[in-house]
């Protein structure tokens, strides 16, 4: 009889040791859990196990069932912080393949997007506009060219008359090339002037 009963404290030694252990190893896996947020299943299922051993003792221990009820609580708060990491990760995600930059997103709408009659036509007006700046700022270069050619021409015109020209020959040879600068200004003018018409046109 008594060596019935001695048997069974020894048993239950055995079994206290045993989950003494156990517990140790599952706090260090807690620790490892709380560090890199792996193993949550298993650790998990582990604490389970353990907390039903210690339901289980035959004789009342404290200090285990301080422990079952401490990883209980330990896992549950681990698994909430997991949850709220993975669902920061995820919006991180989401907003990072979802929401672009603004002009990365008006630049995909703008590619992507049919354009509309009155945005086709707001674009080539836009072009027009450029080609006409552009035309303006060449014209009023030329313009400014032509005050240094005639400048240069007098010279040249006087330069003749000394190396013996006559007045005529000089006279006939400044009209040629009056005549071919009017020629080039007047065709400049009138592509200015088909311009303004494509750029009412579209309007």
């Amino acid at each position: 009889m008594k060596s019935d009963e001695s048997q069974k404290s020894l048993n239950s030694e055995k079994i206290e040791n045993d989950l003494r252990k156990e517990s140790e190893e599952i706090e260090n896996e807690l620790i490892k859990a709380e560090e890199n947020f792996e193993g949550f299943g298993s650790l998990a299922i582990k604490i389970q196990a353990f907390i039903k051993k210690v339901e289980q003792l035959t004789t009342k221990n404290e200090g285990l069932e301080t422990k079952a009820a401490f990883f209980n609580k330990e896992i549950i708060r681990l698994s909430n912080l997991r949850m709220n990491r993975r669902r920061e990760l995820d919006d991180e995600m989401e907003k990072s393949n979802l929401k672009p930059p603004a002009d990365f997103t008006e630049f995909s709408e703008t590619a992507t997007k049919p354009l509309s009659d009155s945005d086709f036509f707001l674009q080539k007006t836009q072009r027009v506009n450029k080609i006409l700046v552009n035309a303006i700022d060449v014209f009023e270069s030329v313009k400014r060219q032509g005050k240094y050619i005639e400048r240069t021409n007098s010279k040249i015109k006087s330069g003749l008359l000394k190396i013996g020209l006559s007045r005529q020959l000089v006279e006939e040879i400044d009209r040629r090339y009056l005549a071919d600068k009017n020629i080039f200004v007047i065709g400049f003018v009138l592509i200015i002037i088909i311009f303004f018409l494509f750029r009412f046109m579209l309007k």
